[in-house]
């Protein structure tokens, strides 16, 4: 897979202006006095930086299929964050955790063959999960990790018997499994991170003049995963945000978005809810239908379920 930095530097800067952004850094902190957080330059290889400032999240009541839990709004992002351009992998998850889970794996229940099985994304991962391998990738990468997993029990990645789902193997209390905002290691996006890095300056339900060239979902996919980066990427250079694998995230499921006060105008980096059950999913997956192939789309699940279309992306703040 061939990557072409140029180009999502000039994506970068002409997104920068949609979300808020100018020369001078982000709005809102120049219009509080605040010394901007600019994306590094040069953006370090393997990642793409979004910048922060505006932009408009959830859907408009005109979208089709749209749900009741997208109630469009303005949101704030105060710094830039990086983030990964793909899904991780299995071949990633691997390097640093025992055994593959995913269901696509080589040899594994969902029959994979041939050379691409390692570069198609992990799956069949909840959500503690997801959070241990971070952590190891911070570890290895000598950055400090960004999650206490100090209340969690078994090992992670030991995979399921049942074909869809299942719970359990690697759990953690929910009330004490924190984030550290401080940590420069390896995290997931934030809701309102992931949507304003899946949208890259676009208004619309998703980005592409056809579904089929961006997203592998239930037409397009032949009922199973697919390498990453298979599909046209956003103006921001990230594949398969809307398709492969659906995606979790930081944020506890809100069907309000955490929006308490009607009259406010930006709601600044939002983290979900405080207390719930569930943690929110982004993005759709292989046997997704259409409809929810769009960027406003929200899904949520309990931390400890996993199934063989949900992975995740990894991201790292900017400071």
């Amino acid at each position: 897979m061939i990557h072409n930095r140029n180009r999502w530097m000039v994506a970068l800067a002409a997104a920068g202006a949609l979300l808020g952004c100018d020369d001078e850094g982000p709005k809102a902190a120049a219009d509080q006095g605040v010394p901007p957080v600019a994306c590094p330059d040069p953006v370090p290889a393997g990642v793409v930086c979004v910048p922060a400032g505006e932009y408009l999240r959830g859907s408009p009541d005109t979208e089709p299929q749209r749900d009741t839990d997208e109630t469009r709004h303005t949101v704030a992002l105060s710094r830039p964050f990086l983030i990964r351009p793909t899904e991780v992998t299995q071949g990633e998850w691997v390097e640093l955790l025992e055994g593959n889970p995913a269901w696509f794996a080589a040899g594994g229940p969902g029959e994979c063959r041939g050379d691409g099985c390692a570069d198609r994304p992990v799956e069949m991962v909840n959500f503690y999960e997801a959070l241990a391998w971070l952590n190891a990738r911070s570890e290895a990468d000598g950055l400090t990790p960004c999650y206490d997993l100090s209340t969690c029990r078994g090992t992670p990645g030991l995979g399921c018997d049942d074909r869809d789902t299942c719970d359990g193997f690697y759990v953690c209390n929910p009330d004490e499994t924190t984030w550290d905002p401080a940590c420069d290691g390896w995290r997931l996006p934030t809701e309102a991170e992931w949507e304003a890095a899946a949208r890259a300056g676009v208004a619309d339900a998703r980005y592409g003049a056809n579904l089929d060239q961006v997203a592998w979902y239930s037409l397009s996919a032949q009922a199973r995963s697919h390498v990453v980066g298979g599909k046209q990427a956003n103006a921001f250079g990230l594949f398969d945000m809307l398709g492969n694998v659906g995606e979790w995230v930081w944020d506890r499921y809100d069907p309000d978005y955490g929006i308490y006060q009607p009259a406010r105008q930006v709601n600044p980096d939002p983290l979900g809810a405080e207390f719930t059950d569930t943690r929110v999913i982004k993005g759709c997956g292989w046997k997704s239908g259409g409809a929810f192939c769009r960027f406003a789309n929200r899904e949520n699940d309990v931390p400890g379920s996993k199934n063989n279309v949900l992975g995740f992306r990894a991201a790292r703040s900017v400071f």
